[in-house]
């Protein structure tokens, strides 16, 4: 099953209940999407969050802005300066923690600040 912009699905997290028996069967589970950084729990993110910390089979995999070859800091400033910088951040991001992290105008805190509250979770 390979599905394509999970993350903007409608009907995302009914469908993949229904897939579940497909990939449990032997088959395999393909979800490629960019994250939709205006929603914050979504069953792409659920799916991929799971696969990273271990708590699902599922391997996750993150391509950056620039792992494609010929990309460059030089081609994505020009590539995205007519696009305001909310869209920017949403579209092509560098890092995996940049594409799964709200979206830096929408934040209460900042990166510093929720670095610095972790601390004293225990």
């Amino acid at each position: 099953v390979i599905r394509d912009e999970l993350e903007y699905h409608p009907y995302a997290e009914e469908n993949f209940a229904a897939l579940k028996q497909t990939i449990g069967a032997g088959g395999q589970f393909i979800a490629l999407s960019t994250p939709d950084k205006t929603r914050i729990n979504t069953t792409f993110k659920r799916i991929y969050n799971n696969a990273i910390t271990g708590m699902s089979a599922f391997t996750p995999i993150f391509l950056g802005a620039l792992e494609r070859p010929g990309r460059t800091m030089e081609w994505l400033e020009n590539e995205t300066k007519d696009m305001p910088s909310y869209q920017k951040e949403a579209e092509y991001p560098l890092t995996e923690k940049e594409a799964l992290s709200t979206l830096h105008t929408r934040r209460f805190f900042s990166d510093d600040a929720t670095s610095q509250m972790r601390q004293f979770i225990k």
